[in-house]
């Protein structure tokens, strides 16, 4: 392993690192830190914490598609072996395709073969859409389990396909 200044370059331990692209106070500044953090070796950089990035959303708060874009064409020219991550699970919980993929929340493709249906389908589209943009890695699907009577995450926010093993595996298998 080569180490600089007590880090791991990219010929060592930092292409185990996925990080999260930094929230600074201006574009310019995200992309020189961004900079500073490839130059480390990172293995990938997740756009946006929880779904989000503010530098990358439009005032209401959905993703500037031309913005991301562009960071991740930024990203790639830098070092085109860096895993470009997000969590965009569906729906509008942890989704930085909100308004913009067909895919909703997990309960919504609940437990009758239209919904299984239709997974596949919004699912392809949703996937289609961040392989336009360069995404690499998704965080997605989340596979919980429902409890019942559980009123907290994730049962009343609808990013549980199921409170039936089963049927959260089904779902997930044709995610």
């Amino acid at each position: 392993m080569s180490v600089e200044g007590g880090g791991a370059t990219a010929s060592g331990m930092g292409r185990r690192f996925i990080v999260a692209a930094p929230v600074e106070r201006s574009l310019a500044a995200l992309y020189t830190r961004t900079e500073d953090y490839l130059d480390r070796g990172l293995g990938g950089i997740v756009v946006g914490v929880g779904g989000r990035h503010p530098l990358l959303d439009r005032p209401d708060g959905t993703l500037d598609v031309d913005a991301a874009f562009r960071y991740v064409e930024f990203v790639r020219d830098a070092d085109p072996r860096v895993a470009i991550a997000v969590d965009a699970e569906g729906g509008s919980i942890f989704n930085v395709l909100e308004g913009i993929s067909p895919l909703a929340s997990p309960r919504t493709y609940a437990e009758t073969s239209e919904g299984r249906e239709r997974l596949r389908s919004d699912a392809a589209a949703h996937a289609r859409i961040l392989a336009d943009l360069g995404v690499t890695m998704n965080f997605a699907p989340l596979l919980d389990v429902a409890l019942p009577g559980y009123r907290g995450y994730p049962a009343d926010d609808q990013r549980a396909w199921s409170d039936d093993p089963a049927v959260v595996i089904d779902r997930a298998t044709v995610f």
